[in-house]
């Protein structure tokens, strides 16, 4: 009898549709989430507007947020080009705003309590959307609401 070595076809098949299933699954599980990036992008701004609103209690100046293109620009009112955050984009692309206020903008301060505001971000890719409010009630700080 004559004895086998190597693969067969079969084999060799199979294992690269083995190698081509694991391949697929964690190339999807690598993508990231709208909602995820969304989440991201509304703690960063969370943290901002804080800051930002801290930054109005000291000095006595009120600062407002705005969006502009594809980020947004927090400053000081009025707007003073020295006096402000850097414009800062979006983790996620196409990412689109609405503000409480009639002309966009939520002033931060200086008083220590403020009018009540709330920012929608949203993003829809095509396929998936996702939505997420961040909103203060003017006294407590501003936090992700549903």
């Amino acid at each position: 009898m004559r004895q086998q070595r190597g693969f067969t076809l079969i084999e060799l098949l199979v294992v690269l549709v083995i190698i081509a299933v694991v391949w697929v699954g964690v190339s999807l599980s690598l993508r990231q989430n709208p909602h995820e990036l969304l989440q991201k992008d509304a703690q960063r701004l969370i943290a901002q507007l804080e800051a930002a609103r801290s930054v109005s209690r000291t000095s006595g100046v009120a600062w407002g947020w705005h969006a502009q293109g594809n980020g947004y620009v927090i400053q000081a009112l009025p707007e003073l080009p020295q006096a402000s955050i850097a414009p800062t984009t979006w983790y996620s692309a196409g990412v689109q705003t609405r503000a409480s206020a009639t002309d966009g903008r939520v002033v931060l301060g200086p008083e220590p309590i403020i009018a009540p505001a709330w920012i929608d971000l949203f993003i829809f890719d095509g396929k998936t959307s996702a939505q997420v409010r961040i909103a203060t009630d003017g006294l407590r700080s501003f936090e992700v609401r549903p």
